[in-house]
């Protein structure tokens, strides 16, 4: 999931944020936090929270 989110901010230069449903949670993901060292990384323990 991580990897696609990252390709749909590739091919969409205007988007700024996606939003992910994990269970009853939202997760907010936005271009800055793709862009970071860790992305993957961090994104997996956001997710698992």
């Amino acid at each position: 999931m991580a990897t696609e989110i990252k390709q749909y901010f590739e091919a969409n230069n205007e988007a700024l944020e996606v939003l992910v449903a994990v269970g009853k949670k939202m997760v907010s993901v936005d271009r800055d936090f793709i862009a970071s060292r860790n992305y993957f990384k961090l994104f997996r323990k956001m997710v698992e929270q």
